[in-house]
């Protein structure tokens, strides 16, 4: 093998493995970002859903909130708004 074919060789070589390493770093960050994604996505919902689950209890609570009068009748007590 001549000088010129294992200059040739090694520069091949390493320009494939360089393609092959960019690939794959590559493919790692862009899934680490879709997971980075969704998480957050996720996060958003899960914010939503407890707000809406801490108004319908407010609600609730003030439906629930009752005394009972002198002649034992219920009064309820006025929704907060």
């Amino acid at each position: 093998m001549t000088t010129e074919h294992l200059i040739l060789a090694l520069l091949s070589s390493s320009v494939i493995g360089g393609a092959i390493g960019a690939f794959i770093t590559g493919r790692f960050n862009l899934r680490t970002k879709d997971r980075e994604y969704e998480n957050e996505y996720f996060k958003l919902i899960l914010a939503k859903r407890i707000a809406a689950y801490e108004s319908i209890q407010k609600l609730v609570t003030g439906l629930k909130t009752a005394v009972l009068s002198d002649d034992r009748q219920p009064l309820l007590a006025p929704m907060p708004i």
